[in-house]
């Protein structure tokens, strides 16, 4: 297996070791904690989560400019990107503590809704768990020193064995205390052992190791800064796509934020896969445009586009067409009426944003992603507007349809842009959406469709349900067929290079 495909590989197990603690630990605290409690514990997570919003996207640029210094051999200059990055995201981290700290002070005007005899214990979790996100973001750059040294192993392997502690000490306090305050403190304490892991690994296994403050440099800062601006814009442009619904039913709807929670991280699991997928689209394409083989682009891109959609919609079809029954396993006893509703908008959102995820892996091989930053900033503000406006109305499962607008609205942006146009003058946007997007996604929407209105209608046979899934799949592999048998002889290739 080559080198691309085993980084690949590993790029699966690391992003898939975060349904660890974010789909495997929710079905298990389901059955300890009662709702109210579940739903607080949800949305502590959310609201210290925002720490990592302050990464800055450097453990990517950190890959990329020790790679840049390992291809030269140049240890000082990788010296100085290591300590730079280090104390710039340990400084960031203190920072956002502080800020997230203040803000549990006033959670009555952030979660008015959040029962009272909760909100001492709600206020304190947020700021262990606010350190625990704190302590891992300095623990990133190391990991970030693997990726540009093409030991995705290495970076998997930590960030595996952090997951894997965290998931084991939240779930034996909560089975000892059901105390959030004690579950958080089990996260923070977790988290410090996951990152002196990662420390270790590093200094174990990358050539010459060294932090030192003194490497610390302001002209590396302002490079890094300047790289960071685009991550930081897109970043909290999708802050504003799937950041803040929590906290809007939360005001709302305060009864379903652990539904809405687990129903957005089932989502974002799927997503996380997608992308590990699509991503193998960047080299491959940075490659085919260095030969000038410009029509190859667009094949791949075609191909791998039907490709992804396909699959993505393959598992979402599983998924909402057992969505009621699914949410009711998940959540045991606090599951609501409107769970599997939830999930299948939730589902459906963030499959209409998979659809477009290999042409934007495309764009940012060809240097065009600053070309999107509008793209996203757009969504963002019409996906939490249409979260507001429906949500006042009709609750979380208001949230979920707004998301579900802001997904269309970005998904049609990102066509209607078209960027990939500019380095590959033939491109045709139009056939590509056609051909490669709507007919491969076009089972699981009339899937979605049919399981809105068994949702609603509270029938649920079995029979029933088998029939979605068997026909969803057989209009999406229909739909697509042509599309799949390029796609295979693509792969065939790739494997042979």
């Amino acid at each position: 297996m080559s080198r691309l495909a085993r980084n690949a590989v590993w790029n699966i197990v690391g992003g898939m070791s975060t349904a660890i603690v974010s789909v495997a630990l929710p079905p298990f605290l389901a059955r300890l904690i009662d709702r109210d409690s579940f739903g607080a514990w949800a949305l502590a997570l959310q609201i210290a989560g925002y720490i990592n919003l302050l990464n800055f996207g450097l453990q990517v640029i950190v890959g990329r400019l020790v790679a840049q210094a390992d291809a030269m051999d140049d240890r000082k200059r990788r010296d100085r990107v290591v300590a730079t990055s280090f104390v710039t995201l340990a400084v960031a981290g203190l920072i956002g503590v502080a800020v997230l700290a203040a803000i549990s002070l006033r959670l009555d005007l952030v979660v008015p809704q959040a029962p009272q005899t909760l909100r001492p214990q709600l206020a304190i979790t947020i700021v262990f768990l606010a350190l625990a996100y704190a302590v891992q973001l300095p623990a990133s750059v190391f990991g970030g020193v693997f990726i540009g040294l093409q030991r995705n192993s290495m970076y998997a392997n930590g960030l595996m064995a952090t997951r894997v502690l965290t998931f084991v000490a939240v779930l034996i306090v909560a089975y000892i205390s059901r105390n959030l305050v004690m579950m958080g403190i089990a996260w923070f304490v977790a988290s410090i052992v996951g990152a002196m892991y990662t420390t270790y690994i590093w200094r174990r296994y990358s050539p010459q190791p060294r932090l030192s403050i003194f490497d610390f440099n302001r002209s590396t800062l302002w490079e890094l800064s300047r790289d960071g601006f685009a991550f930081t814009i897109w970043n909290l442009a999708m802050l504003m796509v799937s950041g803040f619904q929590l906290l809007i039913v939360a005001r709302v709807d305060f009864a379903d934020v652990g539904a809405f929670a687990v129903s957005s991280s089932i989502a974002l699991f799927i997503s996380g896969i997608m992308q590990a997928v699509c991503s193998t689209l960047v080299p491959h394409i940075s490659s085919l445009m260095t030969l000038g083989e410009h029509s190859r682009v667009e094949r791949s891109l075609r191909d791998v586009t039907a490709t992804s959609v396909l699959l993505s919609s393959a598992m979402s079809i599983c998924l909402v067409s057992i969505a009621s029954p699914l949410m009711g396993l998940w959540m045991g006893k606090i599951s609501t009426s409107q769970s599997g509703l939830i999930l299948v908008l939730l589902v459906t959102a963030q499959a209409i944003r998979n659809a477009m995820m290999a042409y934007v892996m495309v764009a940012i091989a060809l240097g065009l992603q600053r070309r999107m930053l509008l793209t996203p900033i757009i969504e963002g503000a019409s996906s939490l507007g249409l979260s507001l406006f429906f949500g006042q109305r009709m609750g979380a499962v208001g949230v979920a349809v707004g998301m579900c607008g802001g997904a269309v609205i970005g998904a049609a942006l990102l066509a209607t842009q078209n960027v990939v146009k500019r380095a590959v003058p033939s491109f045709n946007i139009v056939g590509y959406v056609t051909h490669d997007v709507i007919r491969p996604i076009s089972g699981f929407l009339i899937t979605a469709a049919c399981a809105i209105a068994l949702t609603q209608n509270h029938h649920q046979s079995l029979l029933y349900v088998l029939a979605m899934i068997v026909s969803g799949l057989f209009v999406s592999t229909a739909m697509s067929w042509y599309e799949l048998k390029s796609a295979a002889s693509l792969l065939v290739n790739w494997r042979r290079t």
